[in-house]
């Protein structure tokens, strides 16, 4: 792929494959983060931070 510009602003073709890929499916927070939380092995209790910096 050449770029016209700096490589850090220059947009994979693969990437752009796989965002039109993924524009049709909805996804399911819940259950990636149970899926998470059992592949890490994280046990209870858990404690929920969120971070609103923009």
């Amino acid at each position: 792929m050449s770029c016209p510009y700096d490589a850090f602003f220059c947009v994979s073709p693969n990437y752009k494959r796989l965002q039109k890929f993924f524009r049709d499916f909805e996804v399911d927070y819940e259950s990636i983060a149970l899926m998470v939380v059992k592949a890490k092995k994280i046990p209870e209790p858990w404690i929920i931070s969120v971070d609103r910096t923009q």
